[in-house]
């Protein structure tokens, strides 16, 4: 596992749908929304939260992945279809109480809280906008694109700590994709959190051995954090799996390394 993904998925389900009721009648503040899916983030492994999502995994356990439109019926989806038409048409006045009428009747049905996200974007509202595909994207928690767009927005608030979070789930949704693994150790890196940096630059170098960039910036910050042999560690890892053929860039930074703790004479 990613050493700097959340290692449960879980949350406060109780919580989550007390919200999703109070979204629905709109009378919660949407980041409150966004504090329940990401509470617990990283959690102290003493703290309260840690049981909570201990909890609520048994409860996913028992039940079968939320979101899906497999089991719907012909009644809500024909209602959801005249919602997307009316968001299509810009009659958001006309789709918000269809939707809402959706979610009373169908609380863990994503799609209907995905429009309302859409709809309130396009009226401007970004935090309410934000709250709902929050809500959306953990009934449909592989959709990596959702989590991609929730990285973008929780920056532009300002919030880290959420970006963060999204950012690990876009991984987890889709772990091929190099750029968001970039945006994360580059995130780490703007938040100071350097050794974290340096252990996302050293895992994208091992899914991509040939990534020296990754690599020689996994050393330099393995450094700058402290951590001088851990830096020697992975250079010198580079160097013996590749003898013959080795970067002269690599080489040099480890020869540096080496004099700067005065261990040229290993």
């Amino acid at each position: 596992m990613d050493e700097n993904e959340t290692r449960d998925d879980g949350m406060d389900m109780d919580k989550l749908h007390s919200n999703q009721k109070e979204a629905i009648e709109g009378e919660i503040n949407p980041m409150t929304i966004t504090e329940v899916v990401t509470n617990g983030v990283h959690p102290n492994p003493h703290s309260e939260h840690m049981e909570l999502r201990r909890e609520s995994k048994k409860i996913k356990k028992k039940s079968k992945r939320k979101g899906s439109n497999k089991n719907t019926s012909p009644e809500i989806m024909h209602k959801l279809g005249e919602a997307t038409l009316y968001y299509a048409n810009k009659r958001y006045e006309e789709a918000i109480p269809l939707l809402k009428e959706i979610i009373l009747t169908s609380p863990n049905l994503a799609d209907p809280y995905h429009t309302l996200g859409l709809i309130y974007d396009a009226m401007g509202d970004k935090k309410r906008a934000l709250g709902f595909y929050m809500l959306a994207v953990h009934l449909t928690p592989n959709d990596a694109s959702l989590w991609k767009l929730l990285v973008n927005w929780s920056l532009e608030q300002g919030n880290g700590a959420q970006a963060r979070y999204c950012l690990d789930r876009a991984i987890k949704a889709d772990p091929e994709d190099m750029g968001l693994r970039y945006h994360r150790a580059s995130l780490f890196v703007e938040l100071g959190e350097h050794q974290k940096a340096a252990e996302s630059y050293e895992q994208i170098w091992k899914l991509r051995p040939k990534n020296l960039e990754a690599l020689k910036t996994a050393a330099k910050l393995y450094k700058k954090c402290g951590q001088h042999e851990r830096g020697i560690n992975i250079l010198e890892d580079y160097l013996k799996k590749t003898p013959e053929d080795t970067d002269e860039g690599v080489a040099h930074l480890l020869a540096s390394f080496l004099m700067s703790e005065n261990a040229h004479e290993k």
